[in-house]
């Protein structure tokens, strides 16, 4: 399966992928398809897209039609990236996978931009009983203002709103809670997040 080889060449490129994150990976991209399918089209993106524009899947609604009053034509139907994010450990000793704190990238392994600066319209955040869709732009913004990024740890465990790097490695990432961003968008726009729930 494609999707799998693509994240297991990532295992072998990053020493801090280890057999467990790559279960999780592939396990997470697959429930995130059972997911979307009722409700979107999708589409696997491709290789370029999910290196350099950290989108996994291209989605479009279900059901969409042109609004040939505004001029849309069936061409015109929109199609939206998505970063596909697994429940993640909060460190390698962590007994499993957790949905309270988000890790954030906001710099890759070669101190590039992380997947916080990609070019996917939603993040697609795993928890326990389905997947949010997390609007990634005001995601990032949010995490921009809580983040203190001038605070530096050197464990996992302390990363809690703060600057972490791996050993020998140019990243940069975070752990926000994911549940306090939700509850700011929903306030912040009046809108409940996009969530799609796991079917039995």
């Amino acid at each position: 399966m494609v999707r799998e080889s693509d994240i297991r060449k990532q295992m072998r490129a990053n020493e801090f992928m280890d057999e467990r994150s790559v279960q999780a990976g592939e396990s997470g991209e697959r429930a995130f398809e059972r997911c979307a399918r009722p409700k979107f089209e999708l589409k696997p993106a491709s290789r370029y897209d999910q290196t350099v524009k950290h989108i996994d899947y291209w989605v479009s609604p279900k059901g969409w039609r042109p609004n040939l009053d505004k001029g849309e034509s069936i061409s015109s139907k929109p199609w939206y990236g998505i970063e596909v994010k697994a429940m993640k450990r909060i460190s390698r000793k962590s007994p499993r996978p957790q949905s309270k704190w988000l890790w954030v990238e906001f710099k890759n392994i070669e101190g590039g931009p992380g997947w916080l600066y990609g070019r996917a319209t939603f993040l697609a955040a795993e928890v326990q009983d389905g997947f949010y869709l997390l609007n990634l732009k005001s995601l990032r913004s949010w995490c921009e203002v809580h983040v203190d990024r001038e605070a530096k740890v050197t464990e996992p465990s302390k990363a809690q709103y703060k600057s972490y790097t791996r050993r020998n490695r140019d990243d940069e990432m975070s752990l926000v809670e994911l549940q306090a961003y939700v509850d700011w968008y929903e306030e912040a726009t009046g809108r409940k997040c996009l969530f799609l729930p796991k079917r039995q």
